[in-house]
């Protein structure tokens, strides 16, 4: 049995990804009945770390400065969620790095999102996936920039990928938020036991 998916061009926009199949069925009493199920077509999938897992969460350094600006207070440590919360205080004018391992549940095509008001990116196993578009100011006079979403996708295989993710920031509020998708599961942020990084690191 052979098909053609009318989006052709998948969830990573070069024909693969996650694509829906809906199969619809009728029996001689008229009785119908539709089955969904998600599959996934890769043309080649980024290979998974073969190194032992390391601790819980990802390392991040947080820097209370604007972009570029050596100066300003450092703070490094280990977060269990990719969120700001964890990292006190925040004043106008700093940037935030996190890095670690991100425990991949299985063979196939991921969507992430990550929501931001100015200079941001995400890298995954050393490549840029995904980078923020020109900020845009905030309407009604509201100090800073207005939130953007960027999208990344990526086609990877089951085990642990390197992930790293930037943001900073200089004004007004920080709607910063990253969220994830894939085989069997909707748009959600990652969950703590998926996050791991290098001891020491």
């Amino acid at each position: 049995m052979s098909h053609r998916f009318p989006d052709a061009d998948g969830t990573l926009h070069d024909a693969s990804g996650r694509f829906r199949v809906l199969l619809h069925s009728s029996d001689k009493s008229g009785r119908v009945s539709w089955v969904y199920q998600p599959i996934i077509v890769s043309h080649s999938l980024r290979r998974s770390m073969t190194s032992p897992k390391g601790e819980p969460g990802l390392s991040y350094i947080y820097r209370e400065a604007p972009v570029g600006d050596s100066a300003g207070r450092v703070q490094t440590g280990v977060a269990t969620e990719i969120a700001l919360r964890e990292i006190a205080p925040r004043p106008n004018g700093y940037s935030i790095i996190f890095e670690g391992d991100l425990e991949v549940p299985t063979d196939g095509g991921y969507s992430f999102l990550l929501i931001a008001n100015e200079e941001a990116a995400i890298d995954i196993d050393g490549a840029t996936v995904g980078s923020s578009p020109k900020p845009i100011h905030q309407v009604c006079g509201l100090a800073g920039m207005a939130a953007q979403t960027i999208s990344a996708h990526a086609a990877l295989e089951k085990g642990r990928h390197h992930l790293r993710i930037m943001e900073a920031h200089t004004a007004g509020e920080d709607d910063f938020q990253f969220l994830w998708q894939g085989p069997g599961f909707s748009l959600r942020p990652i969950k703590p036991e998926a996050l791991s990084h290098e001891a020491g690191g």
